[in-house]
This record gives C-alpha cells, structure tokens and sequence, in this order.
C-alpha cells in the first residue's frame, strides 16, 4: 500500500457507537469497584453493593437505598448539562415504587464522569434540593421531562445525590491506603474487582 489510508468521516463517525458504549460500560465497572471499596472501608452509608440491580448499581444499607446511575462522558472534557441531568432523574423516577415519596430511606444518585454545566456536586449526604440558584432551573427541567407527574419534581430533588467522578479507580485507591500492599498490588486488587463488577 503506497498511498495515505482514507476513511470517510461521515461513516466513521456513523460506527462510533460501540466504542462509546463501551466505554460507558468501562466506566460503571470502575465505579462499582470504587463503591465497593468504600462499604468495605465503612465511612458510607451503604454495605452491600448490587451491580446492574434496580438501576446501574443499587446501594443498600442499614437505613438508606441508593438508585445509582452512572454515566460517562465520551467527549473529552465536555460536560454535561441540567436537561440530561434531569432525564437520568426522571427515567429512574419512573421505576420508583408506589408510595416512594413517604419511605426517606430510598434515594437517587447520579454518578457523573465530568461535571454538570451551572449545577454544583452535592455528593452522598446533600440532596440537589439545596443546591442553591441552580436547583431552581433543574426543578424547571426536572418538571418538563415528567411530564404528568411534574408536581412530583421537588420531591424527588430532596432525595436525589449528584456525584461528579472523573478516576473512581483512583478515589478506591486512597481508600485502600490502609491496606498493606505495594501500589501494583493495589491497582491488580482493583482490577479484579472491576472484573468482579463485569461479572455480576
């Protein structure tokens, strides 16, 4: 072969779905290992980590549920936005059981790879209701994407939990601090428990 190797750009990026996908799923399988970690090291509010369960990851504890879902970001530094952060809520809004609104144990959780445009983290114990100016434009577009069931929007806002986590790999290896292994060691452990959370 002599000449330069042309791919149409169109058809190229027409087949890039896989590997977004895949990547996707890379980083779910980094999160789960990250969550596991974290009940193992007890400083949460959860001990049992259930991948693919009700939604991504499903996180159960003494007095707490947490419906994770947890999404990646396949453009580099891109971020995402308050109208796809009010899809992921409202989709698994609409798995909820009955009568959600009065059990306080069951809660949401949005586990982002990059960081939402004009919407701060709030973490594990912050709900986004109190998120400050910003929540009053998600409670909009939370309302819009539930359609009929709108009025329900600040409710779940007081129990739903952003988490932006760009190397969950790297936040179990600080975790795993106390354990007494060379780094390789470390990153070969997480890595089984990334297979372990493919398995599942």
């Amino acid at each position: 072969m002599t000449g330069p190797l042309l791919i149409d750009a169109e058809l190229w990026k027409a087949t890039r779905t896989g590997a977004r996908a895949g990547r996707g799923f890379r980083y779910q399988d980094a999160v789960g290992a990250w969550l596991t970690v974290a009940a193992w090291h007890g400083d949460v509010p959860w001990r049992v980590v259930v991948p693919e369960g009700v939604e991504d990851v499903t996180l159960h504890g003494p007095d707490r549920e947490y419906r994770c879902q947890l999404k990646a970001r396949h453009t580099p530094q891109a971020r995402f936005t308050v109208s796809e952060v009010a899809q992921h809520i409202a989709k698994t809004a609409r798995g909820l059981p009955d009568g959600w609104e009065a059990d306080e144990a069951l809660r949401i959780a949005l586990v982002l790879e990059r960081p939402v445009e004009g919407l701060d983290a709030t973490g594990w114990d912050r709900a986004l209701a109190v998120a400050g100016e910003s929540s009053a434009t998600l409670e909009n577009a939370l309302a819009a994407a539930l359609g009929p069931e709108a009025a329900r929007a600040r409710a779940l806002l007081r129990r739903t939990h952003l988490i932006a986590e760009p190397e969950p790999i790297e936040q179990a290896l600080d975790l795993l601090q106390a354990v007494e292994l060379p780094p390789a060691a470390l990153r070969l452990l997480m890595h089984k428990l990334r297979e372990i959370a493919v398995l599942s």
